[in-house]
């Protein structure tokens, strides 16, 4: 992709030191590889980022969170690190499915669960069809069904639109949306553009992520009528300033998970574990460790 080549990222070399790619074998498209950074000891924790996001997203929280635990913060097929493989599934039952897989190939037989955005939604599929492997799960502006911007543009996505990421000028789109809608107080700089960017220069990611908002509503929808079916520990952590899943969309979700725990941080948006990093790591120890 012209517009995003100069951001170029060598995905064979992990972003972080302990950085993995484990072999799976898909059902759908055979054997892939599938990054992970995996640290500290602990009762297992597992990370999941959200759309487009990667492992890298968890950079300022995997070090401090594996003084208690042992972390694993995953980049979904697709997407960061992992293989982009064309003919995968990228519906959230696969995710899921490749998920546990990942689990097993990790001998991790139980974990907490954290998961922001796309990757909430991820954490509650396995929490409702998996309980025995999930233990308490963190709800990090999760995506759920619902009336908002950023739902209404992922049902609009078709494949055809990955002729739009060759157009000039994306990438300062891609670095306003961030600004605007994604982040309250993080400085977007080369430095994060390049890891936000990379992995989606790369052959196939445009199309897996096509493919997953094509999905999303659908997806979404059958997460958000079976809330009845989560019987974990809930931990709902809100973006004050989110402008992607808005934060009266996350408390009206938390209004129907009347048992969880709800934590709202002032001075962020979307990623609350990249604005406000020391309080969300804090936060969620003590939820995870009581």
């Amino acid at each position: 992709l012209r517009a995003v080549h100069h951001h170029r990222t060598d995905l064979s070399q992990s972003w972080h030191p302990l950085g993995r790619f484990v072999q799976l074998v898909d059902r759908h498209c055979g054997p892939i590889q599938v990054h992970c950074v995996t640290a500290g000891t602990g009762p297992d924790v597992v990370l999941l980022h959200g759309y487009v996001q990667s492992s890298w997203c968890w950079r300022h929280n995997i070090d401090v969170l594996a003084r208690q635990f042992r972390v694993t913060a995953v980049c979904a097929l697709g997407l960061g690190w992992s293989d982009k493989p064309l003919h995968a599934s990228y519906r959230l039952a696969a995710r899921s499915e490749r998920t546990l897989q990942l689990l097993d190939a990790l001998g991790i037989e139980r974990a907490h669960m954290v998961g922001n955005s796309l990757g909430g939604a991820l954490a509650m599929h396995l929490a409702q069809n998996s309980p025995s492997r999930v233990g308490k799960v963190v709800l990090v502006n999760p995506a759920v069904a619902g009336h908002y911007p950023m739902a209404w543009l992922a049902r609009t996505m078709r494949p055809r639109w990955r002729r739009a990421f060759r157009a000039p000028g994306v990438s300062a789109g891609f670095w306003l949306g961030l600004r605007v809608a994604a982040y309250h107080r993080v400085d977007v700089d080369e430095t994060y553009m390049r890891h936000f960017l990379g992995p989606l220069a790369q052959p196939g990611a445009v199309e897996a992520a096509l493919l997953v908002a094509r999905y999303y509503a659908r997806d979404l929808a059958l997460v958000s009528d079976r809330l009845h079916d989560l019987h974990a520990p809930l931990h709902l952590v809100i973006g004050k300033h989110d402008r992607i899943v808005p934060a009266t969309v996350t408390r009206a979700l938390g209004e129907r998970l009347p048992g969880a725990a709800v934590a709202t941080f002032e001075h962020s948006a979307h990623c609350p574990h990249e604005e406000e990093p020391e309080r969300f790591n804090a936060n969620i120890s003590a939820f995870l460790r009581d």
